[in-house]
């Protein structure tokens, strides 16, 4: 713009000089009139210089800005290296220390004759906390800080949900062969304003009076999604995020839509989030039925849990979209002795195996858990033996911090 005014000023007073010569050449009666000629020139000349000034100080507010935002981009960049060098950092330490597990447990497997001492296990945590009505909450340990009150928890629940984002952690499922984490648990991670002992929710054990269930689950999975991408990057397709859910958040066609639009949207979604759902859902008719339709259409996958049929259903459960098939430790190993007739856990992992479904071991504890559950031949595990949820910060939890330091 500068350059701009200050041509066009040169060629208006070119002109007027053009102008002013050949009027000199006319007759002297109008002699008096071309005097008039450089004083309107001098007021042109100095509406241009006034226009170059202005363009000037535009040029400089300009430039100004736009150091100003390249500086905000340079820092958020920044933040953004720094962050991401902590994540990657915290995930390969956590992925060390399970290839060292792995190890002395593959190692225990191949040497059977070594000692595994059934009470072999990490430090425990608590089990996951069940929200009730009435009930105080179960404590594995009476060590450990009193728990707060279910009503407290009810409160902070209601909170988190207020906000549309939930402060996650996260509990990784392990591969033997892989020697890493492939997926991850998302629990929900309350702080109860009453103080107290953090928790860590998967899912909540049965509906609570007063507080909207489907709320808690849809922020859950939303939240997921935001951490997946936040922590992992492209890499969550081959980590994917496992999130439970129950028929509160599935029945909801409002919740089930939104999710499908935001797989349509964003296509990647869809491979970095598995939706854990109990088995009897995978039978759900009507219009939960058809929402669970909806989803694995979308492109997501399913985790049957605690899954116990018979050998024939597992091919329906793999046509409904289940890839895994979640069972407890225990049920596996034969500890656990149903009335009924039902498939040993050898012979489990032999049906899953022929449905093409992957089997997940639960609430691994011990080293003779995970040495059993490898002799069946089943590669992925999850549990205190490994990790116990780990306390992921969101953006907003992180600038708290830095705003409180």
């Amino acid at each position: 713009m500068l350059r701009k005014g200050a041509f066009f000023g040169v060629v208006l007073i070119a002109l007027l000089g053009v102008l002013e010569a050949s009027r000199a050449q006319s007759v002297s009666a109008v002699a008096s009139e071309s005097a008039l000629f450089p004083l309107a020139a001098l007021m042109i000349a100095a509406v241009a210089v006034v226009v170059a000034a202005l363009a000037l100080r535009d040029a400089r507010k300009a430039q100004q800005d736009f150091l100003r935002f390249s500086r905000s981009i340079e820092m958020a960049l920044r933040e953004l290296s720094s962050r991401s060098e902590r994540d990657a950092a915290s995930i390969g330490e956590l992925n060390r220390k399970i290839a060292e597990e792995i190890d002395t447990l593959t190692e225990l497997a191949r040497h059977p004759a070594l000692e595994v001492s059934p009470a072999a296990t990490v430090p425990q945590r608590r089990p996951e906390p069940e929200l009730r009505a009435v009930t105080p909450l179960p404590t594995e340990r009476s060590v450990e800080p009193e728990q707060p009150a279910p009503e407290a928890i009810k409160q902070a629940l209601i909170v988190a949900v207020a906000g549309g984002q939930l402060e996650v952690s996260l509990q990784p499922i392990i591969s033997v062969a892989q020697g890493a984490a492939t997926g991850f648990e998302v629990h929900a991670h309350l702080e109860p304003a009453e103080g107290g002992h953090p928790l860590d929710i998967r899912r909540l054990a049965q509906p609570v009076q007063g507080f909207d269930q489907t709320a808690f689950e849809a922020a859950l999975v939303r939240s997921a999604l935001s951490a997946s991408r936040r922590q992992l990057g492209t890499a969550s397709e081959r980590m994917p995020f496992h999130v439970a859910v129950s028929e509160a958040l599935i029945s909801s066609a409002r919740e089930v839509d939104a999710i499908a639009e935001m797989a349509r949207v964003h296509r990647a979604l869809a491979a970095s989030l598995i939706f854990s759902i109990p088995a009897p859902l995978l039978t759900a008719g009507g219009e939960t039925g058809e929402h669970l339709d909806r989803l694995t259409a979308a492109g997501f996958r399913l985790a049957a849990e605690g899954w116990d049929g018979a050998r024939e259903e597992l091919a329906a459960a793999k046509a409904r979209g289940t890839h895994f098939l979640k069972i407890n430790v225990n049920r596996l190993l034969d500890r656990e002795k149903p009335r009924r007739r039902v498939l040993s856990g050898a012979e489990i992992a032999e049906a899953a195996a022929e449905a093409g479904l992957t089997i997940i071991a639960t609430a691994v504890v011990r080293d003779d858990d995970a040495v059993g559950v490898i002799d069946l031949g089943i590669d992925l595990m999850e549990g205190e033996r490994f990790s116990g949820p780990r306390r992921i910060r969101s953006s907003a939890a992180r600038q708290a911090a830095l705003a409180g330091e």
